[in-house]
């Protein structure tokens, strides 16, 4: 199982993003638990500098930008159910 945390401010973006990943884990069946995190202290600690922030497995990924849905998968690799 995937450890998915999406990092972000609350803003529209950050949701666009939560939204892509959580449809990407349905459409593909793949398992994962998905968290959005709001804690500026923990971005901080983390040196998210820019949101929209997502971490898999404990790997930071991307930061500032929502990645196109290829990139997700490929980072998702094909672990499912």
């Amino acid at each position: 199982m995937h450890i998915i945390k999406i990092y972000g401010s609350g803003c529209a973006t950050c949701h666009k993003l939560k939204v892509l990943v959580e449809n990407i884990v349905k459409q593909n069946d793949i398992s994962a638990d998905i968290q959005y995190i709001n804690d500026f202290v923990e971005m901080a600690q983390l040196g998210i500098l820019s949101t929209p922030a997502i971490i898999i497995n404990g790997k930071l990924m991307s930061s500032g930008t929502i990645p196109k849905r290829d990139e997700i998968l490929k980072w998702l690799g094909t672990q499912k159910n």
